[in-house]
């Protein structure tokens, strides 16, 4: 039976991706949910699993060639199954590159033939050859089966900056130099730029004490069987705590249309900002109001750890959006809306401080600020402070999250 390849789905607004690497030759075997290649959009590299066990019977988009977001790029299937030449067969691009590699025609004597072989390089190396715009035949590989590793590039740029002569001052304008921003910088920047210019921002800033929501998690491995998954950071505590206040206000699951319309989502997808070396990515968490607060924080980490290592295998549309900078000391900050979500909250660091009880008894205690920015075309101010209200409730009694 044939079973399609797709290029998968990197995230809402992308409509193409490229195929960085193919891991498996055609007519080489796989099995079902095996890694057979790699592809990279605006957004991220992602890895591609075989979709059933069988072979791999043909490839339509070469290495280094792009494809539209849900294109067949390649067809599994058995050495029996009889494939439609018609239907099965490479796309224009491919076609062109296919020729290209096959060398020059007898007509074509004068044709340079192109290598038949791509050097193998990980995705993130692969980035980072992009941005510097390194020569891949300069660099000399040490990772596993000849394969370009990051740490070769970066080997590779640092004696090139150890060689390159001092330079002195440049008339008026001193001393520059530039680099290629990645895709997905340079599409981070043009959706950052159109919300600050399209979307009517309004920020609302509220204190959370977080004092017993600190004592919550530590006491939390304790009470579970497996003291090591009941790990939860900060960070699992406030995205269930969004999760379970976005099914209270599904108005902050909405979009604003052009058309004049409020589009309502059913799926509460939220993203958590993580850095992955100078880049920002949001790694998105499913459904997570669906998810108990152990399920969230297993889920997130592995998200995590997906994206860092560059091996998101998907990446759905947020809803909503959680920038934590916490861990860096920062008071406060304001966020930008990420089009077409209609809110990001934005969590500074807990600080403890001197605060006065009920009672006039003065008390220490561990406060975090948080502040929400919402699209005004969706939310007014009552909405909006009656959301936020409801995330510091659940944060201030943490026994509510489980």
């Amino acid at each position: 039976m044939i079973h399609p390849v797709i290029m998968p789905q990197g995230g809402q607004d992308i409509e193409k991706g490229t195929v960085v690497t193919w891991l498996k030759q055609e007519g080489d075997p796989v099995s079902k949910n095996e890694l057979i290649c790699e592809v990279e959009t605006e957004k991220a590299t992602f890895e591609v699993l075989s979709p059933a066990s069988g072979y791999l019977r043909k490839i339509l988009v070469p290495a280094g060639e792009e494809a539209a977001i849900l294109a067949t790029i390649a067809i599994v299937g058995e050495l029996q199954d009889r494939l439609d030449p018609a239907e099965h067969s490479l796309p224009a691009a491919a076609k062109t590159a296919g020729a290209a590699l096959a060398g020059p025609g007898p007509e074509d004597k004068d044709a340079v033939r192109l290598p038949e072989r791509r050097p193998r390089i990980s995705p993130r190396a692969r980035r980072a050859v992009r941005e510097h715009g390194v020569p891949l035949e300069e660099l000399h590989s040490t990772g596993p089966q000849g394969r370009i590793v990051e740490k070769d590039v970066l080997r590779y740029l640092e004696m090139l900056e150890a060689a390159r002569p001092a330079e002195g001052p440049v008339g008026e304008t001193g001393k520059s130099r530039q680099i290629q921003l990645s895709k997905t910088w340079q599409r981070t920047a043009r959706r950052l730029q159109q919300s600050k210019q399209t979307v009517p921002h309004f920020y609302i800033t509220r204190a959370i004490d977080m004092t017993r929501a600190l004592k919550y998690r530590q006491e939390l491995p304790a009470r579970q069987q497996d003291a090591e998954q009941a790990r939860v950071s900060v960070n699992d505590l406030i995205l269930r705590a969004c999760a379970l206040a976005i099914r209270e206000y599904p108005q902050i699951n909405a979009s604003y249309s052009e058309s004049g319309q409020m589009v309502f989502w059913e799926d509460i997808n939220i993203g958590s900002v993580v850095a992955v070396g100078e880049e920002l990515i949001a790694p998105v968490l499913e459904n997570a109001d669906r998810l108990g607060l152990l399920e969230l924080s297993e889920a997130a980490r592995q998200l995590i750890e997906s994206a860092r290592q560059g091996k998101l295998t998907h990446l759905a549309p947020t809803r909503f959006t959680i920038s934590n900078l916490g861990m860096y000391g920062i008071d406060n900050f304001i966020a930008i809306i990420n089009p077409p979500e209609t809110a990001v909250l934005a969590i500074s660091s807990i600080q403890k401080m001197l605060m006065v009880s009920g009672d006039a008894t003065p008390v220490v205690r561990d406060m975090m600020n948080a502040t929400l920015s919402i699209d005004h075309r969706v939310c007014n101010g009552v909405l909006a402070c009656r959301f936020i209200n409801h995330i510091k409730t659940l944060l201030e009694n943490p026994e509510r999250l489980g």
